[in-house]
């Protein structure tokens, strides 16, 4: 089976490539007037950017959640996890919570885009030529 991708709304990749490679996206959080809406699953308003709206990270449950599912569906081959940067959110530490319960660990790699660090609870091969290639 597949190495499966976990990431999160903050990769804003669009539809056909996560049909295209079973990409898993985890919400992160708008906080709005006291309501919590998830990116990417609840609608957003146009204008929150004008409004008083702080944002937060993927919750554990959520992140513990969707490794565990990508880890299933993909035999247990691995996951690679693609986050937004620690610098810029909370979701690194959750999601290095989340590895851990998972069995996994996460290493941050820093570089000039926001999101890279995987999770590999065995390997990470088979992933370059798609879904079920078997290659290695």
């Amino acid at each position: 089976m597949p190495v499966v991708v976990v990431t999160d709304a903050s990769s804003r990749l669009p539809a056909d490539l996560l049909e295209r490679w079973s990409i898993r996206v985890v919400p992160l959080h708008i906080l709005l007037d006291g309501v919590d809406l998830r990116e990417g699953v609840d609608e957003i308003p146009d204008d929150v950017y004008k409004r008083n709206a702080t944002t937060a990270a993927a919750t554990p449950a959520e992140l513990d959640a969707a490794y565990r599912q990508a880890l299933a569906d993909g035999g247990g081959d691995g996951v690679v996890a693609v986050h937004i940067s620690s610098a810029l959110s909370g979701t690194y530490g959750v999601a290095e919570r989340a590895a851990a319960s998972c069995g996994g660990r996460l290493s941050e790699k820093q570089r000039a885009d926001p999101f890279r660090f995987r999770l590999q609870p065995r390997a990470k091969a088979r992933f370059d030529d798609g879904p079920g290639s078997g290659a290695a």
